[in-house]
């Protein structure tokens, strides 16, 4: 269950990362520049991390996991 909390929580920062980016205007601006790169980064580390696999257990199929994250994002 936390692995899909983590998952919607990683497409919000999807989401984030798009509208900074737009913000940004070609990275002129400092503030929305850091904010899209802290949202890109979170978002990511959250998606690699729901869809990591040990050998005792996988958290969420990477393809099942890909399909939600775009979704919530676009």
């Amino acid at each position: 269950m936390m692995a899909w909390i983590l998952l919607v929580i990683a497409g919000f920062f999807e989401v984030g990362w798009a509208v900074f980016l737009k913000l940004s205007d070609g990275f002129k601006h400092l503030g929305p520049s850091v904010v899209f790169v802290v949202c890109t980064v979170a978002s990511l580390a959250l998606l690699i991390g729901v869809i990591a696999k040990t050998e005792a257990q996988v958290v969420i199929y990477a393809m099942i996991a890909m399909a939600v994250f775009a979704s919530l994002g676009g």
